[in-house]
């Protein structure tokens, strides 16, 4: 883990050099909720002002675990870097050479029980991802529509548990919402994100970390229901989320008929029964029951120039 304090993000997140100056706000916690989960509460304070840089606290008054998504400044926390978080953290990406780009952030593990967050102190907790769906009722109909990827936090009976935020240099927390979710299904789901969120997070951060890769990826993780009247509020990026594995889009059989035209056109012929060949072994494999309309038209094609042919014969 990184001796500088683990900070995650909204936009306008302190450079990595300011972070390690960051000092602790000598005054409690501020609490402005709109909506309070049941079993589970959560204030701010300052950990840093002149670093725009809070620290949320999670409080769970209940004799069990409950785990809760955290809803700040129009999204939940964790939406927005979420693949620079997961990419550079535990060994992978940055993390691997430099401990200080560390986040400490993995996916849940849908084989496993959610258990609740260790308190490793503020400055090193982190919070895991999964997705959450908002009024789900088949796990089929996971899509960006309807989910999300954030942060789980799964706090112990009778604790506390607190984590920091930076990026709040021009305004300070608002529409602060706590909603309990409740796992629905761990299993494989196939995880997209849009590019422009690693583009976004550089640009703020002066950094050049990276996404995770490949994009999409399959992830063995949980997806979890939120409350019903939590409401479905994303960020503007063009992800992917699907149910089950990610399947490696196999090539079109219309291409080798497409270079068995052009073959045919430049009288190389021998490559050009290759490609016929190549074409029928393609769709012996894929089916045959229907013809894509690129393969129609290369073989529209192919009779066109046939019948030319038989004209001047």
């Amino acid at each position: 883990m990184s001796t500088k304090p683990v900070i995650f993000s909204r936009p306008r997140l302190p450079t990595r050099e300011s972070i390690g100056k960051l000092k602790p706000a000598p005054f409690p916690p501020k609490q402005i909720l709109t909506h309070v989960a049941t079993n589970v509460s959560v204030s701010w304070g300052w950990y840093d002002q002149s670093q725009g840089v809070v620290q949320w606290t999670f409080k769970n008054s209940d004799s069990k675990a409950h785990s809760v998504i955290l809803l700040r400044n129009g999204y939940y926390f964790g939406g927005a870097f979420w693949p620079v978080y997961y990419a550079n953290s535990n060994g992978r990406g940055a993390s691997a050479t430099n401990p200080a780009d560390n986040f400490g952030v993995d996916f849940l593990d849908g084989s496993k029980s959610i258990t609740p967050l260790v308190d490793n102190g503020v400055t090193n907790n982190s919070a895991p991802l999964a997705l959450v769906g908002f009024n789900i009722f088949d796990v089929k109909s996971v899509s960006t529509s309807n989910s999300v990827v954030c942060f789980i936090f799964t706090i112990a009976p009778n604790t506390s548990w607190s984590i920091l935020e930076g990026g709040f240099t021009e305004f300070s927390p608002s529409g602060i919402s706590l909603y309990e979710v409740t796992p629905l299904v761990g299993q494989d789901f196939c995880i997209g994100y849009d590019q422009q969120r690693v583009v976004d997070w550089d640009l703020q951060t002066q950094t050049n970390l990276q996404g995770y890769s490949p994009n999409p990826s399959t992830f063995n993780t949980w997806l979890l229901l939120a409350e019903s009247d939590a409401p479905f509020d994303v960020l503007p990026y063009n992800d992917s989320y699907s149910a089950g594995p990610c399947v490696t889009p196999s090539p079109s059989c219309s291409q080798y008929l497409e270079q068995a035209l052009n073959d045919f056109e430049e009288e190389k012929y021998d490559s050009m029964l290759k490609d016929i060949t190549d074409w029928i072994q393609c769709k012996t494999t894929s089916g045959w029951a229907q013809l894509e309309d690129k393969e129609k038209k290369s073989i529209e094609g192919f009779l066109n120039r046939f019948k030319e042919l038989m004209e001047h014969m």
